[in-house]
Parts: C-alpha cells; sequence; structure tokens
C-alpha cells in the first residue's frame, strides 16, 4: 500500500518519534510488570483511530505516563506499540487468546515491515496470553517503515506460531498523533541509528497448535505442543502469514 503522507507528517517523519525517544536517559530502558500490561491499566484515554491502529495514552497503577497504538485482530490477536515516559526505547506487547505461555519464558521473535531487513528480539518475555520486547535501536529506520509500509510481519522462530500480518493502513497517521503524545511528556532532538539481523527460520510443522515459545524435552512438554512452525495461515500477499485485519 502506498501513500503520499502531507507536508506536516513528513516533517514529524523527520523530527519526530527517534529523535524524541534517543534523547531520553539509557536508565529508564528496562520497564517493570506493571508498565506493560495493558489489563493492568489504571486510566485509559482515546486520542484517535487511524485505519487499522487505535492510540491512546494512559497511566499505569504506578503513576508512569505511557503513550500507545494498537491493532487488533482475530482470535484475540492484539499488537501494542507503546512508550513509557522517561524511556529512550519502544515496548511492543503481542497479545492472543490461545496462548499459554509459562511464566517467565523467554523466546525469540523477530518483526520486519513488508520485505524490510528484520529488527531480532531474542530475548523477548512471555507469560499467559502474551509477550513483550523492546526496541532501543533501529528507532529512526521502524518509524520510517512503519509510516510507509503496508504490513507489519511477526515471526516466533521459537515457536509454533504462524507468521503475523498487521495491516499498516493508517499507520502515518497513528505514528503522527502518538509523537504528539510522547512530545507532550517531554524530550529533545538527538541522532538516529542502526538496525538489527534477521533470525534463523524455522521448519514447517503442520496440525499443532500454534504458541510463540519454544517447548521443553519429552519428559515436561509445553501446553502448545512440539517447537517448529505450524502451518501457515491465509497468504496474505506479498508476504505469507495471517492477517490480523483491522
Amino acid at each position: 500500500m502506498k501513500r503520499v503522507l502531507a507536508p506536516t507528517l513528513r516533517l514529524l517523519g523527520l523530527c519526530g518519534l527517534a529523535s524524541l525517544l534517543l534523547a531520553q536517559p539509557a536508565q529508564a530502558q528496562a520497564p517493570t510488570q506493571t508498565q506493560t500490561q495493558p489489563q493492568a491499566r489504571a486510566q485509559s484515554t482515546p486520542l484517535g483511530r487511524y485505519g487499522a491502529w487505535s492510540v491512546y495514552s494512559m497511566v499505569t497503577p504506578a503513576g508512569r505516563d505511557v503513550c500507545g497504538m494498537v491493532a487488533q485482530g482475530s482470535e484475540g490477536r492484539r499488537v501494542h506499540v507503546q512508550h513509557v515516559r522517561g524511556g529512550n526505547y519502544l515496548l511492543f506487547q503481542a497479545f492472543k487468546a490461545s496462548w499459554r505461555i509459562p511464566p517467565g519464558t523467554r523466546m525469540a521473535i523477530s518483526m520486519r515491515i513488508d520485505q524490510g531487513a528484520a529488527w531480532a528480539a531474542p530475548q523477548a518475555r512471555g507469560q499467559r496470553n502474551s509477550m513483550q520486547w523492546t526496541m532501543s535501536t533501529g528507532i529512526p529506520r521502524f518509524e520510517t517503515e512503519f509510516r510507509n509500509g503496508s504490513r507489519l510481519i511477526l515471526s516466533f522462530p521459537d515457536g509454533s506460531e504462524p507468521d503475523w500480518a498487521v495491516s499498516l493502513n493508517g499507520s502515518s497517521e497513528a505514528m503522527a498523533r502518538m509523537v504528539t503524545c510522547i512530545r507532550a511528556h517531554g524530550g529533545e532532538p538527538s541522532q538516529p541509528f542502526g538496525g538489527s539481523p534477521t533470525p534463523p527460520a524455522q521448519p514447517n510443522q503442520p496440525n499443532q497448535p500454534t504458541q510463540p515459545f519454544s517447548a521443553p524435552g519429552p519428559s515436561a512438554p509445553a501446553p502448545g505442543g512440539p517447537s517448529g512452525k505450524g502451518a501457515p495461515g491465509t497468504p496474505a500477499p506479498p508476504v505469507r502469514g495471517q492477517p490480523i485485519g483491522y
């Protein structure tokens, strides 16, 4: 999907999300659990719906200000992109109703936009029906590609969960609104830096319940079944995966 951005949005793309986040103090990179559980939000305020994405602000039970956006789809799927005030990172969360992730599970996730290079998160954390990871490098490229791309692809190399293909319809407007929210929290301009390589893909193994993490050995099977990629979902050109929809 190709979109022509208005001059004001292009300007935000040059001095928006990345410049705000890269100037924040490094000690804010480690979010607490209360910052990363949408179910535990004390206060949440909708800021607008833009195509597939809804933008919001919230205050956590610990009193932290958060700006975020979320895309929702079938089977209880949700993808959040968040910024916590004072942090120089983006926090990502993926939810699916059927996931049964043991608490404290570490797993890998790979994220790319269309056919671009991937960002790898080899130490994402999960529990119950959610997983989360952060991005502190590659933010400028992510912002540019997110604004102009067609699909955000999430891959789960440690488990049997098929790729997700998340629509980026309305992403430029959603990102601009999130940047405005972050700017209201305060921030100074800085300089961009690079991204991360793509992790190796896993072989397909059809007809298994899908989970985003790797199951243990035969003596202690995980609820989601053996590791390996599950059967792919409905093709969504130009990439394969399960469209999260909007």
